[in-house]
């Protein structure tokens, strides 16, 4: 490649080879200032990124994530070496580093694409569950994990006879008051296609105009993966029911630095092992099983076992108790951006 010898590449180099203790920020000036300078650069930008920004933990989190964001708006391959040193951040040894600085990751790792949302909500829920997680902790992940929710264009799941869809009315089609159906966690751990990372939710909207919406887990170490597989479908289960119920009660666009106030005080306390929550029991598939149920603010959350799998419920406006679950398996052919139709905004619930 052939050198501009002008001003602008001298400055860009000697910005994007200062030592980091000289100034930890120069590195991805630099970088970012030849990739400005055209193709011929970028080469050249990245190459530093990857070996002196991304995997420098004393470079603190917040520079190390802007250089994994320089890297992601290159697009292509470029955002998978973004992953990887986002994925280094979230695992990032805590003697370095803090517990929301993990989290701060984990969200920049669901910000490069809809392929990257269920690993990184999976992430958040690990960490909000740490046994050093402080309140504090809880509820800034919390909020995090909040804004993954909602209608995703994701592809559709693979079809499991043992993994329902949970509908909340057993009238005619077209009686139904189905606000939406769609998939949240879809994906797999780096691409490990027998690790699956996805549940399936379905919402709605009930004749009084309150909110319910249903989720069907599965946990990693389940079927074929373990014993602990329903433990942690349970507590996952446990911890998004939680995290819809507060997103219901507190939402982020109203008021919203105080709806944030809010939501993250009621999140503190957010309890990934629900055997102490008072039990409520209810017909699913004509069985009867028992949920435990929490109330946050003017919405509930609810989860149960199920065999091998864990539901999840959270609504506002209706009570669990007047509704009874069946699975509404059919609805596989229709996920909201799949082959059905498309997704509907994050406000339609």
């Amino acid at each position: 490649m052939a050198d501009r010898p002008d001003a602008e590449v001298r400055r860009a180099r000697e910005l994007l080879n200062t030592p980091w203790r000289a100034d930890p920020e120069a590195t991805v000036v630099g970088a970012r200032q030849l990739i400005e300078l055209g193709p011929a650069y970028v080469a050249e930008a990245v190459e530093q990124i990857r070996l002196h920004v991304l995997t420098n933990y004393r470079l603190g989190m917040g520079v190390r994530i802007e250089g994994a964001r320089l890297l992601a708006g290159l697009g292509g391959k470029y955002v998978t070496y973004a992953a990887y040193g986002l994925r280094l951040m979230i695992n990032e040894y805590r003697g370095y580093v803090d517990l929301f600085e993990n989290m701060d990751a984990a969200k920049e790792l669901a910000g490069l694409g809809p392929a990257y949302v269920g690993e990184a909500a999976w992430e958040l829920r690990r960490q909000i569950r740490m046994p050093d997680a402080d309140e504090w902790d809880r509820g800034y992940g919390a909020l995090y994990l909040a804004d993954l929710r909602g209608p995703g264009v994701m592809p559709e799941p693979p079809w499991e006879l043992d993994f329902p869809v949970y509908g909340a009315s057993q009238d005619p089609v077209e009686q139904r008051r189905f606000e939406q159906r769609w998939v949240e966690g879809w994906g797999t751990v780096r691409g490990a296609p027998d690790q699956p990372l996805w549940h399936l939710s379905f919402g709605h909207r009930t004749p009084a105009g309150g909110t319910l919406v249903v989720s069907t887990w599965r946990g990693l170490g389940s079927h074929w993966h373990g014993p602990h597989g329903p433990q942690e479908a349970a507590s996952d289960a446990a911890i998004d029911s939680q995290v819809g119920a507060l997103g219901l009660a507190f939402p982020r666009d109203a008021a919203r630095g105080r709806a944030e106030e809010d939501f993250r005080r009621a999140a503190a306390p957010l309890d990934d092992w629900p055997r102490s929550w008072p039990t409520l029991t209810i017909t699913v598939n004509d069985d009867r099983a028992e949920f435990r149920v929490r109330r946050l603010g003017d919405a509930w959350a609810a989860v149960a076992q199920l065999g091998p799998l864990a539901v999840g419920v959270y609504g506002r406006g209706c009570e669990l108790g007047d509704h009874s679950l069946f699975s509404a398996s059919t609805t596989y052919s229709q996920p909201s951006g799949g082959r059905g139709s498309p997704p509907l905004p994050r406000s339609a619930l």
